[in-house]
């Protein structure tokens, strides 16, 4: 009797040690996938993680930089820099060789597009515009691409141009396009048209530009609002911020998703959570690590949020 107890409770705890194990890999699985907060020191937007990946720059009205871990937090760059002094400033891209691309904040758009070198020297001027993103070399080929459109104008263009002042090369128009991002081969570009059906009603096709063949694809098409398309380092994924209404919810808020660069259903990454007293913008804008393991993101223009993507 009294071996049979003892069998009975080594039994026991084997199957306990067990259950145990399976949920702890479990745990494993689902927090590796979980959202990671690195940052909520001072309010923080606008979120590019440097191309050598050891830095992000972000806007709190000025540039400021941490590590990717939230750590080391230094003002990078000052509104009081500019005369007149901006507004704001807000980082959108980095070239290659970690020349960063930003604008300020006009009350009237275009804005001005600037670019600093990875040394930090002094802004330099490049012409007004909005939402640029590069591919090239400062030195060299240094191609930029831009938004160019007036306040409360719903119709706009994408144009190209260089560091030296080139003539700009109008690429796609109409409706009302916004977020643009350059493939890191230098042969497509990314962005959202958004498309007013009346009634307050929008359609939002998120498109890709093959600038070779100069033809446009709309690989997925939505009622519900996108931003802030951006490309993988390899190519074969774009991140957006993507709008999402639980079922029984009347309103929802922007989520990270990516998406095949051919096309297809997006996924969701994130999973905000839901409920009276929950609504929020969410998502505004993120930024891929140059491994593509991680997306950085902005969350209600105040945090700092990662989230695992493999």
């Amino acid at each position: 009797m009294k071996n049979t107890i003892i069998f009975t409770v080594l039994l026991g705890l084997l199957g306990l040690a067990l259950l145990l194990w399976g949920c702890s890999e479990e745990y494993d699985n689902v927090s590796s996938k979980t959202p990671q907060l690195i940052f909520d020191e001072i309010d923080a937007e606008h979120p590019v993680w440097s191309p050598l990946g050891d830095t992000i720059v972000f806007s709190s009205f000025e540039l400021w930089t941490i590590d990717p871990e939230g750590g080391n937090l230094t003002l990078f760059l000052s509104t009081n820099e500019f005369d007149p002094p901006a507004n704001a400033l807000y980082p959108y891209d980095y070239s290659d060789d970690c020349y960063l691309l930003f604008t300020d904040d006009s009350s009237l758009l275009p804005g001005n597009i600037y670019y600093i070198p990875p040394q930090g020297n002094e802004p330099v001027y490049l012409f007004p515009g909005s939402t640029p993103t590069v591919k090239g070399n400062i030195d060299g080929t240094y191609n930029i691409a831009y938004l160019i459109h007036e306040y409360d104008v719903l119709s706009n263009g994408i144009y190209l141009s260089d560091i030296h002042g080139s003539e700009p090369q109008l690429v796609a128009e109409g409706d009302f396009i916004y977020g643009i991002d350059w493939s890191h081969d230098g042969t497509m570009l990314t962005y959202i048209r958004g498309i007013p059906l009346g009634q307050n009603d929008w359609e939002y096709e998120l498109c890709v530009y093959d600038l070779p063949s100069q033809n446009e694809e709309v690989i997925y098409e939505t009622n519900l609002d996108l931003c802030f398309p951006r490309w993988s380092y390899d190519g074969e994924w774009i991140a957006f911020g993507g709008y999402y209404v639980p079922p029984g919810y009347e309103y929802g808020h922007k989520e990270v998703w990516i998406i095949s660069a051919e096309g297809g259903e997006p996924e969701r990454l994130t999973y905000f959570p839901y409920g009276p007293g929950l609504e929020m913008p969410g998502v505004s804008s993120l930024s891929w690590s140059p491994d593509g393991k991680w997306i950085v993101y902005d969350l209600m223009w105040r945090e700092l949020w990662k989230v695992y993507v493999e």
